[in-house]
């Protein structure tokens, strides 16, 4: 209702918002915006490569062989190995030093070498190969003595002495002897034959 005095045009100019359907206008609601979601980034998880330890080889120290010196063996006297016969003037000599001179002792009667012993004259020594010479000797050696050899090389007191053995002849057979022993053999061949011609026989 109006109040007493008030004009309808008055209560609008009063009343211009409020009162805006008056004047036909139909007031239009505006929706008011909502909100829009705001998409929340989504942490990707990042790889983070895990540091490993490189392992560095420790090198082996290696045990360097201890090399033990070997006693130096000194080299062997001259031997005689063959020809210390009575009466022969060739003899075989074996581990010579090729660079010293050769020599030919003999110890004498009294049997004690390296004691003013006779020095042995030779015509040659022939070389063999591997320390081994051929000594041609300008005298028969005798029964009985002791002889040896040195080389210049090694000590001569290490040189072994051979004695000189007595020249053994071998034994000569008689005619009568000769004749028995024939006739055994004969007689022996003779009676092989008749015992492998009488298992014939019995076969």
């Amino acid at each position: 209702m109006l109040a007493a005095g008030v004009t309808f045009g008055e209560l609008e100019a009063r009343l211009p918002a409020r009162t805006s359907w008056a004047a036909g206008h139909i007031p239009t609601s505006t929706p008011t915006p909502t909100n829009t979601p705001t998409a929340t980034p989504t942490s990707t998880r990042t790889h983070t490569p895990t540091g490993t330890p490189t392992v560095t080889p420790t090198p082996s120290i290696t045990k360097t062989p201890t090399i033990t010196p070997t006693p130096a063996i000194p080299p062997a006297a001259p031997i005689i190995t063959g020809g210390a016969i009575d009466g022969s003037t060739t003899i075989t000599v074996a581990h010579v030093c090729v660079a010293g001179p050769i020599k030919v002792f003999d110890c004498g009667t009294d049997g004690i070498c390296h004691n003013g012993d006779v020095l042995l004259p030779y015509f040659s020594a022939v070389n063999q190969g591997n320390g081994v010479f051929v000594i041609h000797l300008m005298k028969p050696l005798v029964a009985g003595h002791m002889i040896y050899v040195t080389d210049g090389c090694t000590d001569p007191l290490l040189s072994v002495p051979a004695v000189v053995t007595a020249h053994v002849e071998a034994p000569t057979l008689s005619m009568p002897m000769f004749w028995l022993l024939s006739g055994l053999l004969v007689m022996a061949g003779c009676l092989r034959v008749l015992r492998q011609a009488a298992r014939r026989w019995r076969h």
